[in-house]
């Protein structure tokens, strides 16, 4: 029975991968790689305004609070992404659980073949010892190797299954297919929602399913917006002292850029300089209560394209030639071992 667990248990991690496949946004892992890109981007921080404790805390804490409403973001748009996206979530979270049951069937497989491999050398001994099945004499050989013998048994008797635990294990098996039945239940009815009229998305044959390129919204695809870059050079007796390249740009509609490209650049201003000057001719023009993070995006009606969240992957931060440039592609691909070896904190 546990070799049949086991083989259930290698299947369960793919459905769940082709579940979260399925489920419009960001795959498993993500949260984790979010904030490993983080910690990268502080790190540079403190390297670049080292001796600048004041820049540096101020920076570090503005993103943490933008990263923080990305993560926020990304989990409710995708709770909201189809009619049963909770549900989905849910089991893909699940998973997170199998790593200590997997673990523990290892272990459990270990000691039985261990039991029965003993087991099986004590009845060959006893079969060699006492062919007639005739008890040996008391103070003989026999009788001390018969002793030897069963403490031998003793000694992995507690090892053997016994009705309880053989049922046990029939529980455990019956619970595993049914999370297989079930995620075979579920990965149609997904394919089916993300489909549905209502949900709108539509397949890209072409695309990369990894990296959120499969699908797309054609409500949001050709929608116009300008690209916003401050550069670090600073224009005298200008309105914004850092000049602005403008770049007319137009919405793919595609997956990665709905969950994560835009609003990674589309919020709102986010955080105030606390130290003005700093690098002489770039950014005299960063006064105190200026714009940390600046907005990245105008849309027609002059509002940024995401009024309700700040902007993350800002650029020319307070004009020292840093920029925040948290990678889609890295965020959103989750390797094989993010299903195999889920909720393992040793990988």
């Amino acid at each position: 029975k546990i070799a049949g667990i086991a083989q259930w248990m290698k299947q369960i991690p793919n459905q769940v991968k082709t579940l979260d496949q399925c489920l419009p946004g960001l795959d498993k892992g993500w949260e984790e790689r979010l904030e490993n890109e983080k910690q990268r981007h502080n790190q540079l921080f403190a390297e670049t305004f080292s001796g600048a404790g004041e820049d540096q805390g101020n920076v570090s804490q503005t993103l943490n609070v933008v990263v923080s409403i990305f993560k926020d973001y990304v989990i409710d748009k995708m709770i909201t992404s189809l009619p049963n996206a909770p549900i989905f979530m849910d089991e893909i979270k699940k998973l997170d659980t199998f790593t200590e049951q997997t673990r523990n069937l290892t272990t459990s497989k270990r000691e039985k073949s261990s039991t029965l491999l003993r087991l099986k050398s004590i009845l060959a001994s006893l079969n060699s010892a006492f062919p007639t099945n005739i008890d040996p004499t008391s103070g003989s050989t026999g009788e001390r190797n018969l002793l030897t013998l069963r403490r031998n048994y003793l000694a992995v008797r507690e090892s053997i299954s016994s009705a309880s635990s053989i049922e046990n294990t029939r529980i455990k098996l019956k619970t595993l297919l049914d999370e297989y039945d079930y995620l075979a239940i579920l990965v149609p009815q997904c394919n089916a929602e993300r489909i549905n009229i209502n949900a709108g998305w539509i397949s890209i044959p072409s695309g990369d399913p990894n990296l959120g390129q499969a699908f797309k919204l054609p409500s949001e695809v050709g929608k116009a917006y300008t690209l916003l870059t401050q550069r670090n050079t600073v224009c005298t007796g200008c309105a914004d002292p850092l000049v602005v390249d403008e770049t007319p740009k137009t919405t793919t509609g595609t997956e990665v850029e709905q969950f994560c490209e835009l609003p990674l650049i589309g919020g709102h201003d986010e955080g105030e300089v606390l130290v003005p000057g700093g690098i002489s001719g770039i950014n005299e023009g960063n006064d105190f209560g200026d714009p940390l993070f600046r907005h990245r995006t105008r849309m027609s009606d002059g509002n940024v394209m995401f009024p309700f969240m700040p902007v993350v992957n800002a650029v020319n931060i307070k004009a020292y030639k840093k920029h925040v440039v948290i990678n889609c592609k890295l965020l959103w691909k989750a390797n094989n071992i993010n299903y195999t070896h889920a909720g393992d904190p040793s990988f």
